[in-house]
């Protein structure tokens, strides 16, 4: 599976990141981190992860938008309330958080939609570099990766 990254700012940040590299002071990091994979039917399922580099301990958004870039309208099953997670990043649910009951729906994706599912997570792997694999789509299967670095 071929994926890519790329690095958001937030609109607040982006703007004084302008206002400071005049003055040539450094820029700020970017707040999250987006994965892209391409899937060979016409769906692409983007991945972001907020914080870029989360501490042991810290909670970590995921989210994953699958989209449809065909021509044509897909019928899709997808997670709902969560996403299936795996790879060797370790991660535990929040205290005090709770999840709906729901696992999955199916859909009739048209050219150009979307669907979207989060996650919250606190991460459990001391500080290194980690796979972290996740599936939104259940039916046509597909699982996508991320590279998440955890810092001390």
């Amino acid at each position: 599976m071929l994926w890519k990254s790329t690095r958001h700012f937030s609109s607040a940040v982006a703007s004084a990141v302008v206002v400071v590299s005049c003055n040539s002071a450094p820029i700020a990091p970017p707040q999250s981190e987006r994965f892209v994979s391409q899937i060979p039917f016409g769906v692409e399922q983007a991945i972001t992860v907020t914080p870029v580099e989360p501490r042991t301990g810290e909670n970590i958004t995921i989210e994953s938008v699958i989209t449809n870039v065909s021509t044509n309208s897909l019928e899709l099953t997808s997670r709902i309330c969560g996403l299936n997670l795996g790879g060797d990043l370790e991660t535990s649910l929040p205290l005090g958080v709770v999840r709906c009951a729901g696992f999955s729906q199916t859909v009739t994706l048209l050219p150009g939609e979307t669907i979207r599912e989060t996650e919250l997570r606190t991460v459990n792997s001391p500080a290194g570099i980690f796979t972290l694999e996740v599936q939104h789509l259940l039916d046509p299967t597909h699982t996508g990766e991320a590279e998440i670095r955890i810092v001390e």
